[in-house]
């Protein structure tokens, strides 16, 4: 599904920062990641609220943790 992948993608942009941006805060990585994935659902022409980001952002930090 079209939630899926857009989590999928989340994840990963999640990771990315965590690893490249580690001595950045928190609120400056979620930027970095709302920023990628806006720029992505964009090209796909998928409209999400912030709402809904802000809930896949979480969803994706919440499943990288527990895979740690």
């Amino acid at each position: 599904s079209i939630m899926q992948a857009v989590l999928d993608w989340t994840v990963q942009a999640v990771l990315a920062a965590e690893q490249a941006h580690q001595a950045q805060t928190r609120a400056e990585r979620k930027y970095i990641v709302t920023e990628f994935i806006k720029h992505i659902l964009a090209q796909k022409n998928i409209s999400l609220s912030d709402e809904e980001l802000n809930t896949l952002i979480e969803a994706a930090v919440m499943q990288m943790n527990a895979n740690k």
